[in-house]
């Protein structure tokens, strides 16, 4: 090669494990699966500094008895980030019968 031209790189996509939508289903399909891989991977990436301070203040919350709370503690992180973009999450059903919730009870009106 005399020039430093690179190349287009031609006979399309090498990669076997991408499943390229064909059509409108897959499409709305695949968006879907994205959407709840994003709130999935930001959910556990807020969660873990959490997990983290607590295990410095010496709570042992790594222990396999607490991973249901752990998982709550993500769903709940999840249930918030959704609803922040007007999906529904089956926790904000749980949160709005079951939590009872005054702004004046927590702040002083003076």
């Amino acid at each position: 090669m005399t020039d430093n031209v690179i190349k287009f790189p031609t006979g399309g996509i090498k990669n076997k494990n991408v499943d390229i939508p064909t059509n409108e289903e897959e499409l709305i399909t695949t968006v879907a699966s994205i959407k709840e891989t994003f709130f999935d991977t930001v959910s556990v990436e807020l969660a873990a500094p959490i997990f983290a301070r607590a295990t410095l203040h010496g709570f042992d919350v790594g222990n396999e008895e607490y991973i249901k709370d752990c998982i709550m503690i993500v769903e709940a992180i999840k249930s918030l980030l959704m609803r922040t973009k007007e999906y529904v999450h089956p926790i904000q059903k749980y949160a709005e019968e079951n939590i009872d919730y005054n702004i004046e009870e927590y702040y002083d009106e003076e």
